[in-house]
This record gives C-alpha cells, structure tokens and sequence, in this order.
C-alpha cells in the first residue's frame, strides 16, 4: 500500500514539475521573443533613515495600474529597472522587494562618471568644446551640487548604456505614481520619440528660460548651442536650409516615454543627429559648468528632429510638487500649485499660450 502511495504521489510530483516547467518555459519564451520589450526605470539611492514610502507606493502602482494580469507573445509586461549607487545596500533592496513581491525589481547598480571626465577635461578648443566659456557658471547654478548635476547627466546620456536591449523606456520617478488604469497607453507610436503628459514651453519660465535675447540661469548658452547645432549639422544635410529658433518646450522628464528603438537605429538620419547632439553637449561639460538639465536638453532634441509634441495619455500624483498630472488628450483635468507652470494642448490648438505664433513642433520656428 505504501510503495502504491509512493508511486502515485511520485507521479503527481513528476506531473506538477512538469506543468510548471512548461509554464516557466512558455513564461521565458514570451520575454524572449517579445518584439517590443520595454522597461520602466527610476533612479533611486539609499536613505540613511531606511524610509522608501514614495517608491513603494510607486511599485504598487506599477503592479496594479500597469502590469498585465495575462502575458503573451504579443502582450509582455516590461522589465521594472532601479539604477542605484552603492549606498542602496542589499538589505535596502530585499526591503524594496519584499513590499511588492509580486512585481520582480531588476535592481541595476551604477557609477556616475561625468563628473570624472569633466574634471580632467582640458581639451576646450576643438568642435562644440569652443561653448565651454559661453555656458558659465551662475549664482544660482552654484547652489547646485555636483550630485544633482550627475544626476542631469545621468538621464540625459548616461542611462543610455543600461536600456539597449530594449524597445521603449518609461521614466518613472520615484515621487511618482500612476493615479488610473495605464494599461496599453505605452507605447504610443512606433513614430513617436519622446511622450510625455506634460510640457514646459521655455519662453516664459524663469531659471529655464531660452529666448532670442536671453537664456536663464540654468540653460547659460543653451540657446545658442542649440541654433549653432542645427546651423552646422542640419543645414548641411538639408541642402543649406536655414532654421531660426526662438525656444522650445520641455518634457516633463519625471513620467516621460522614450522609443528606444529609433534611437539605437544608427543607420537612420534621425539617430544619427540625436548622437551626435548627445555627444556635443557631453564634450561641451555644460552640464556641470553650469547646470544644464535633461528636461530642456530633451526638449531641444525633439526640436532639432522636428517632431510635434506629443502627449502620452498617462495620469500620475507627482509627490514632490503635490501634484495630479493627466494628458490633456483625456478630459485636461490638472491641479497645480504654481501657476503657468505647464502647458496642455488641447483637441482644436496645439499651444494656447502661443496660438500667435504657428508651432509645428517642440520648437518655436520663426
């Protein structure tokens, strides 16, 4: 009786490893061959007192708003990536883990070396290096501390070697959670390379402002770069064609969708200008000169390719700013505490605080 329950029960055992491993393989097989792999990302660092609330709430909110319930060949959840420093400690992340333990968290460790080469940087002569003296360091600038500006350069170019095995990218910081159901909002358009709820028209902000006359405290010589980029590079592929530009406007960088594939196309024009305005603002040490960000440094990228603004159909709380955000595609509900801080388009006008001037683009085009 015993050696018959013994066979029986191994039977079972070998019939239940059986079903899981066809599962994990068929599980493997989706993320494998997945067509469009994306990853949602944040930068996170370890806090001396322990406390992660807001990232927490964050990964819940993935979990529930974004991950799909049933994944397939055609519908795969993406990857959820931590960059960190060492100071996030193991312990750190299996506490991270263990509050949402049915959201796997790839946890990816960094090193900020931006500044490094900054600092041995003597070469200012040669190319776009010549900008070095026109982005120069300001009052306020200088209260910036050079984490901060790791930071911009981080999310600018330096995240760019974590992500290239994927096809799209969702920046979600870690002040940040989705507010509604978010499933199927990502990605928007294969032609679609940068998505965000929110943009910034740069005109009219304070220490972020880019003008024909004026460039603000933190974008120093951004302005100018920027025409002397497109007069250079763009002019040259399109026959001599001649771009004047105003300003542009910004993406909302803390909840912004970005399509990989189209950027690792390097056979393409469009991913060949997007390197090497990369390159040029890295060899220009701008970003630690003075403070150069990725919020307007994307923007201008979007600008310099000539793509409209797109808004990405996502509503998240902003906990930094006490802030719901949603695309004004939806019904334009937005709550704010600084006003005129953002700009939403609307379903008849592309930019109301600018329907004087005709925007075809993140660029104001005159």
């Amino acid at each position: 009786f015993f050696l018959e329950f013994e066979t029986v029960s191994m039977k079972s055992c070998i019939l239940i490893s059986s079903i899981l491993l066809f599962y994990a393989r068929n599980i493997l097989s989706y993320k494998n061959n997945c067509k469009h792999k994306g990853v949602i990302v944040a930068l996170v660092k370890g806090e001396a007192h322990g406390d992660f609330y807001l990232l927490v709430r964050r990964n819940k909110s993935i979990l529930q708003y974004f991950m799909q319930k049933n994944e397939s060949e055609s519908i795969c959840n993406p990857d959820v990536v931590l960059f960190h420093e060492a100071s996030l400690t193991e312990n750190m992340q299996q506490y991270i883990q263990a509050q949402s333990p049915e959201l796997p968290i790839i946890f990816s460790p960094i090193q900020f070396d931006g500044f490094a080469k900054y600092v041995n940087s003597t070469d200012k002569t040669s190319g776009f290096k010549q900008e070095f003296e026109n982005c120069h360091p300001t009052g306020w600038s200088s209260s910036f501390k050079i984490g901060y500006k790791n930071m911009c350069r981080f999310w600018f170019i330096g995240f760019l070697e974590y992500v290239q095995q994927y096809s799209w990218m969702l920046r979600l910081d870690p002040d940040c959670e989705f507010e509604e159901e978010s499933r199927n909002l990502l990605p928007p358009k294969d032609s679609v390379f940068i998505s965000s709820p929110a943009w910034l028209p740069l005109h009219n902000q304070r220490f972020d402002k880019i003008s024909t006359t004026y460039d603000g405290e933190v974008v120093k010589g951004m302005g100018p770069f920027v025409r002397k980029f497109i007069q250079e590079k763009i002019s040259a592929l399109d026959g001599g064609k001649t771009i004047v530009i105003d300003s542009w406007h910004a993406p909302y960088t803390n909840a912004m969708y970005m399509n990989l594939s189209m950027l690792f196309s390097n056979t393409t024009r469009e991913a060949q200008l997007i390197w090497q305005f990369l390159r040029a603002v890295d060899d220009s040490n701008c970003i630690y000169t003075n403070r150069w960000g990725d919020m307007p440094l994307w923007g201008a990228v979007l600008g310099i390719l000539d793509h409209p603004v797109h808004f990405t159909s996502l509503a998240y709380y902003h906990w930094s700013h006490k802030t719901i955000i949603t695309s004004a595609s939806k019904s334009g509900f937005f709550r704010k505490d600084i006003p005129n801080m953002l700009v939403f388009a609307d379903h008849n006008n592309s930019f109301p605080m600018l329907r004087a001037r005709v925007v075809t683009s993140a660029l104001s085009v005159r």
